[in-house]
């Protein structure tokens, strides 16, 4: 057992004897996975080792440049935390991740107690604290946790944490927030005093950072009134104290609007912005303390009424401007343009070595739906002096499509969402004409804009207003919001959007059509047929191509009077594509009109079923494209045996057996060379004995190959041949150095020579293989001379 061994399996063991023994020679060292001794007895919580090993190991990461103290907080390890936080509290992750975020994320709530209140603020390289982790995934005990000791001020992260938590849909997580904020704000003001917020002014031309940090904006309500005279928006400040949570956090505020009046204002006005509070009327209205109305309503969401107030705050043309209005803490209206939402992250890096703890929530990658590439392959089985080639198809690449709901969307797009992206997400119509105004054709960092959410989102309400602006645009993968409304059935999009935004092709080439047939969308395939049919994608591929690739048989016969004629680049064909993927709904559909086409590399439609090993669709091209061959004259029987399908080589052989292909090869010979026993047992009646050009038999490429079974098959029926040179079946074993070989067919071909006068003794001599050479010197020694 080598020392690296031994020092783990006493870890392992808790063996603190022999730990202390190798602890001068083994410290340090690391496993496979760059796992140190310490890391492995924080996983054991075993304080004894930890207090041993940690003056040697502290400070060392693992591959995935993670510290023990990292593995401790992850696995809710409180006391590991505790006696490696001094040590290694100032080592990130490559992603600038610290300690408390990789606790907050796995939900390890007693180890954030520990690490607190050492990395409360610290960021990772988006921006994003431990709290905006737990808020995105709902662990609402570490979010208690983070904000405990945030009684007098609100957290700075708070607000981001309560936008990520809406998004991401963790409502309890959402409401506890929203309460938690509402509790530093209030309102003072006088009757005589009137609030106004220019919404059209930027927010650097309004007040100073330090001026702003102390103004305030009501975080659970905003209703603003549009003046008749001199068309001034104002913010209207009332809520109540508290607001019974409701089941449908996410749902739009309802437009019923209240008249709410100002001194000189008419009650006829219209109101712009609404919201479900009571409004009161008159002169008293001015004068509201968040903590002295008591008027609740049962059935009240909290969250539309705080997403309001969010859509507001994440406004970068929204500034508080009256010193009427006191905020409690430090709370600013920024842009997330420059505060970014962070990133989702689909898969959290386990501290363990040895497990990847995946994140539960559906989500997303990002946009790029490129589809897999149909191409052929050359597949070369090299032996030592012949090469034994023929074209083979491949499998299509496999690849992440787009899969989003509206609750689960992924947030990888929400860096620099704006107040109008808001107010689309969460169903806020009536903000909607307010901020189109200045925030229309702005982009997240992933480039989408509000009408592709408002198309994700199925926002009817705020379509209208965005697509004349908004149409045409592109985010960062080429995607138009034609194309996610093709991608989720949006028909009722799709039709605003078609003359405007078809034909028009993402970074990989697709159209909305190829997107509607990826998802298998037949109402808005349909639709888009008649403006995109015939386009190909980067690849050469088509959307009728899509449909037989998918197994959507419905839209394959939509497609098919249109582009059943197209293939790709590699000249697949749709009936080709459909029996590779065994649609055999599809086969009977294309086989009338693509029966017995070969793609540029001669293979059939037959040869990439009987290479999957599809029995049904062998079944149904067997009979009108047997005995065809590729480029190279392998057979689909060939092809078949191969891939070891021995199935499908049962129904194939009594149609093809016997042929060979360009050198002289059979089926036979091939499954002899894979060791293939079955297929050689089945086979043998049909093609024993044939050679190929030069000369060879199954029973050499069985030979050559070291496949004793296929050899034992094979003894009977093919030694004493020879190839072209004269050479046998043993000289073949005895060149590969495979004694029991050597030794079976000794006992039929010893003592043969070549045309050279080469016996097998001299083969296994040049070769170099001993034990061959003392086998056969005894028998063979006398001829060497």
């Amino acid at each position: 057992m080598s020392p690296s061994q031994a020092w783990f399996e006493a870890i392992a063991a808790l063996d603190t004897d022999i730990v202390q023994q190798l602890l001068p020679t083994c410290a340090k060292l690391v496993d496979d996975h760059g796992e140190t001794g310490l890391m492995k007895a924080v996983r054991l919580r075993s304080l004894t080792l930890i207090k041993l090993l940690a003056p040697y190991e502290i400070g060392m990461i693992n591959n995935r440049g993670q510290t023990a103290l990292m593995i401790a907080a992850h696995f809710n390890y409180a006391e590991g935390c505790k006696m490696l936080l001094s040590d290694e509290s100032d080592i990130h992750l490559p992603s600038k991740r610290c300690c408390l975020i990789v606790a907050a994320a796995a939900c390890a709530e007693e180890a954030v107690r520990a690490i607190l209140p050492m990395h409360r603020y610290t960021t990772d390289s988006l921006g994003a604290t431990a709290l905006v982790y737990a808020a995105e995934r709902g662990h609402l005990g570490v979010v208690k946790i983070l904000l405990e000791g945030e009684s007098v001020t609100p957290a700075p992260d708070a607000l981001r944490a309560l936008i990520v938590a809406v998004l991401c849909d963790k409502r309890e997580t959402a409401s506890y927030l929203a309460r938690y904020m509402a509790k530093f704000i209030t309102v003072t003001q006088s009757q005589q005093t009137e609030t106004y917020f220019p919404l059209s002014k930027p927010c650097a031309d309004v007040t100073t950072t330090a001026h702003a940090a102390q103004e305030s904006i009501n975080m659970l309500q905003g209703q603003c009134l549009d003046e008749s005279g001199a068309n001034i928006n104002q913010l209207l400040l009332s809520s109540e104290s508290r607001v019974v949570d409701s089941p449908q956090v996410l749902s739009p505020i309802p437009v019923s609007p209240q008249p709410v009046l100002r001194p000189n204002q008419s009650i006829t006005q219209p109101f712009i912005f609404n919201s479900k509070a009571k409004q009161t009327v008159g002169s008293d209205a001015l004068n509201i303390s968040v903590r002295s109305h008591k008027q609740i309503t049962s059935n009240m969401s909290l969250l539309p009424r705080a997403m309001d107030s969010i859509a507001v705050l994440t406004s970068s043309h929204v500034r508080p401007a009256s010193k009427g209005i006191k905020l409690m803490g430090p709370i600013r209206a920024t842009s997330t343009r420059t505060r970014p939402v962070p990133r989702v992250i689909d898969e959290y890096e386990s501290p363990s070595s040895s497990v990847t703890v995946t994140d539960t929530r559906q989500t997303v990658d990002p946009p790029g739906l490129s589809p897999p590439t149909l191409r052929n392959r050359s597949l070369v089985q090299d032996r030592r002096y012949k090469e034994l080639t023929f074209s083979l198809p491949v499998g299509h690449r496999q690849e992440y499509n787009l899969d989003m709901s509206a609750n689960s969307f992924s947030i990888s797009c929400l860096p620099g969402l704006t107040a109008l992206m808001t107010a689309v997400i969460t169903g806020q119509s009536h903000l909607i004409s307010h901020f189109a105004r200045t925030d229309t054709g702005s982009k997240t960092i992933e480039g989408w804009t509000a009408l592709m959410f408002a198309v994700l989102y199925n926002k009817l309400e705020s379509f209208q207003t965005l697509v004349a602006t908004e149409a045409g645009i592109q985010n960062n993968n080429g995607e138009t919001a034609l194309m996610i409304a093709a991608s989720y059935n949006r028909t009722s999009a799709i039709i605003d959007l078609l003359h405007k935004e078809s034909r028009i092709q993402d970074r990989n080439g697709k159209t909305a059509l190829i997107h509607a047939v990826e998802k298998g969308n037949y109402e808005a395939a349909r639709m888009l047929s008649d403006n995109e049919h015939s386009m190909v994608d980067f690849s050469g591929h088509t959307a009728f191509l899509y449909a037989c690739d998918n197994g959507h048989e419905k839209i394959a016969q939509l497609l098919v009077g249109l582009e059943g004629n197209k293939t790709d680049a590699t000249g697949q064909t749709g009936l080709m594509i459909a029996a590779e993927k065994n649609h055999v709904g599809i086969l009977k559909i294309l086989i009338p009109l693509q029966i017995r086409r070969k793609n540029n590399a001669g293979i059939t439609a037959l040869m990439l079923a009987g290479y999957r090993g599809h029995m049904a669709s062998v079944s149904l091209l067997l009979t009108a494209e047997a005995r065809e061959v590729n480029e190279n004259g392998a057979t689909a029987l060939m092809i078949a045996t191969m891939a070891g399908n021995i199935d499908v080589c049962k129904a194939l052989v009594a149609s093809e057996h016997g042929l060979q292909n360009l050198i002289g090869q059979t089926a036979l010979m091939l499954a002899a060379a894979e060791n293939h026993q079955q297929l050689v047992t089945l086979l043998i009646p049909y093609e024993s004995t044939i050679q190929d050009c030069e000369g060879r038999t199954a029973l050499m490429y069985a030979a050559e190959s070291q496949c004793i079974s296929a050899v034992e098959a094979l003894l009977p029926h093919e030694h004493g041949l020879r190839d072209n040179n004269g050479c046998t079946a043993m000289m073949y074993a005895a060149r590969a150095g495979s004694l029991p070989i050597v030794m079976l067919l000794a006992r039929y071909e010893q003592r043969l020579t070549d045309n050279g006068g080469h016996c097998a003794l001299i083969y296994s001599l040049k070769a170099r293989w001993p034990t061959v050479t003392e086998y056969l010197r005894p028998i063979e020694g006398d001829l060497l001379n």
